[in-house]
């Protein structure tokens, strides 16, 4: 090498994480940095839903035996869950390692970037001054400028071959993160299919609940305190349990035809909370007619109606 000429230069490599695709569609835009995949699962918005599902009240109207098959299979989704958390934590603490030395290396890639920017700036006044040829005089400045110089490029250089098979080694990692890491997302998806056919059978069970039958001819009049006015108390069958609806006062005691016919015109709805809530014996006819208590509606579904409230 002529005695006043520098050295070629090295470029540093980024570190680029190939996992950042399935990341994306598997989290969506926004990634988390650490504890990813534990997170999604003990967060998992269906699973949740799920477990409420199984515990609201419209499971008890369900056939026991039906009814219990779905509460094991949303035992045994949990501690499907429950299971995965191990490999989860492996996963999510080299996926963090990963991270963490992932910055780093970029952040050292922008320090030897710093350092080449001002090689290059030194370079272009060297080569300003010494080339293509200079003036006697400046002869060993040029000399001693490029051994100054190569030395620094020397020292970049072995900098950069260590920061490039660094990169390397990492990128090895996460290429063997990556296969891993794919086959227990594959696993989360299997997993949530089953909470959302779980989810999708129950419901389709809690549509098909039928609405509160009334049990005809059984009716009571009952005097109010007053004396003055009359309650009218009606008994159903809903979804499978007794349900008693009390009228609001009557200012004339009803024949037993206009009883009936009132009776048929209610439809109770069972729902947790209020009055009736699910249990095996009718709700206090003496608190219902201190009360006033007035219900209506259909068992399974909550929707409200307005007609056969009558004084």
């Amino acid at each position: 090498m002529v005695p006043w000429l520098l050295k070629p230069t090295l470029k540093a490599e980024p570190a680029v994480d190939p996992r950042q695709e399935t990341l994306v569609e598997l989290f969506g835009d926004i990634i988390p940095l650490h504890n990813r995949l534990r997170n999604y699962l003990v967060n998992h918005q269906n699973h949740l839903t799920m477990q409420g599902i199984l515990k609201d009240h419209r499971m008890e109207y369900i056939e026991v035996g039906l009814r219990e098959a779905f509460r094991a299979e949303g035992v045994d989704i949990t501690s499907e869950r429950d299971g995965m958390l191990p490999e989860a934590d492996e996963l999510d603490a080299k996926d963090t390692s990963l991270s963490e030395e992932q910055a780093q290396l970029n952040e050292n890639k922008k320090k030897l970037d710093v350092r080449l920017a001002d090689i290059k700036t030194q370079g272009a006044e060297h080569e300003r001054r010494c080339l293509p040829t200079h003036p006697p005089e400046r002869h060993q400045w040029c000399v001693d400028n490029a051994a100054r110089l190569n030395k620094i490029i020397d020292e970049y250089n072995e900098d950069v071959r260590k920061h490039n098979a660094t990169v390397e080694e990492w990128k090895k990692q996460v290429g063997e993160l990556k296969p891993k890491w794919d086959a227990f997302v594959e696993a989360i998806r299997a997993w949530e299919e089953k909470i959302k056919k779980l989810i999708d059978k129950v419901e389709s069970h809690f549509r098909n609940l039928k609405d509160c039958e009334y049990l005809r001819n059984d009716v009571e009049i009952i005097p109010s305190p007053d004396v003055i006015t009359w309650r009218l108390a009606c008994h159903y069958n809903c979804c499978g349990l007794p349900y008693l609806y009390i009228f609001p006062p009557l200012r004339e005691r009803p024949m037993p035809a206009q009883a009936e016919l009132l009776c048929r015109q209610v439809k109770p709805m069972c729902t947790p909370g209020g009055a009736f809530q699910g249990s095996n014996s009718l709700f206090n006819k003496d608190w219902a007619l201190k009360e006033g208590f007035e219900h209506s509606g259909k068992c399974p579904s909550g929707q409200m109606s307005t007609e056969g409230n009558t004084k």
